[in-house]
Formats: structure tokens, sequence, C-alpha cells
């Protein structure tokens, strides 16, 4: 006759024994872990950080007179005029400068800033910075469908310019910028 009773400790007692011997050792692995790993850190030198910097901050300073001459070469590139004088207010949206080559259209970017208790006021002269773009038709419909420029008047206004600067900061022209040259009784 067989005998049908499982004998005790038997495998199946083994099973309990290796189960708490891994959980120990998977504990035991990442204590260890833990203790002997140092923390890691990104160091950014300061050149590097300084290159980030300045390739951000990159500015061209153009005149007008370079602008219009030359406009390829700075199509969507950003560009700071040092002084332009406003000619034209065109509602909130825009408005007319004159650097000594003619009328330019300004028009605001969504995060348009003054700086420095800037002014957009005829007669003004202003620091203006901001992407230099061609403009087309389709740039004066998206302005009338989105209600940035509605007025038919300023609309129409804005068809005359062959290019723009959407600007996203204006200051008061420098001091400097806006003074004539001192002349000498020599």
């Amino acid at each position: 006759m067989a005998n049908t009773k499982a004998q005790k400790g038997g495998p199946a007692a083994m099973t309990w024994l290796w189960m708490g011997v891994g959980i120990a050792a998977t504990a035991l692995f990442f204590w260890w872990v833990s203790v002997s790993s140092e923390p890691s850190q990104v160091v950014v030198s300061e050149d590097e950080a300084a290159a980030a910097r300045a390739a951000e901050d990159e500015v061209q300073n153009v005149t007008l007179a370079e602008l219009s001459g030359n406009p390829g070469e700075y199509l969507a590139e950003e560009v700071q005029l040092s002084s332009a004088t406003i000619t034209s207010v065109m509602g909130e949206s825009a408005f007319w400068v004159d650097g000594g080559s003619g009328p330019f259209l300004i028009v605001k970017a969504p995060e348009f800033t003054m700086r420095d208790g800037a002014s957009v006021r005829t007669g003004v002269a202003v620091r203006i910075t901001g992407h230099f773009w061609e403009q087309a038709p389709a740039n004066i419909e998206q302005w009338r469908q989105t209600g940035f420029m509605t007025d038919a008047g300023h609309l129409a206004q804005a068809e005359f310019a062959t290019h723009y600067i959407q600007a996203r900061e204006i200051a008061p022209a420098e001091a400097a910028a806006q003074a004539e040259p001192a002349t000498t009784g020599q």
C-alpha cells in the first residue's frame, strides 16, 4: 500500500525558504547600491553657459537704410534699430517709423513689451527689437481674420509695406543716438 500523505518538511517547505532568501538578497542588493553610489550632477561650464546666452541674445544692430538696401540679408533674423522716429500710429497694433530712409512698418508681436517708459506716440524716437519679415498679402488677410488689425484704413496702409519688423520690444532711443553731433567753431 502506498502512503499518500505528504511528508513534513518536503519540497513545499523548501519553497518558502528560497523565497525568503531571494527577498533578502534583493533587499541587500538595493541597500548596497544606495550606499555605494554617488549622486550624479550635470556641470555646465561658464564658457558653455555664456555661449548659450550669447546665441539667445544675438541681435543684429541695423539701420533702416541697411534693411531697405539689402532686405534679403536680414529676413527672419532678429534685428534692432537703435533709433527710429515714430511717424504714424495705426491703432494698437502697428506704427510707422522713419530713420532717414523713408517710412517703415512696425507690427507689435504677441509678446510685445515697452521698456524704460517708452511710449508709442508720433514724434517719439525709439529703439526697436524684433524679427524682420517680408510683407505678403496672406499676412494682411491673417491680421484681418484674427482681429489683430481690423480698421480698413490701417490694413490698406499696411499693404504698401514691402517688409516689416514684428517688434517684441521698444525702448526710448539712447540719448546719445538722439543728440545732434557737436560742431566746433574752428
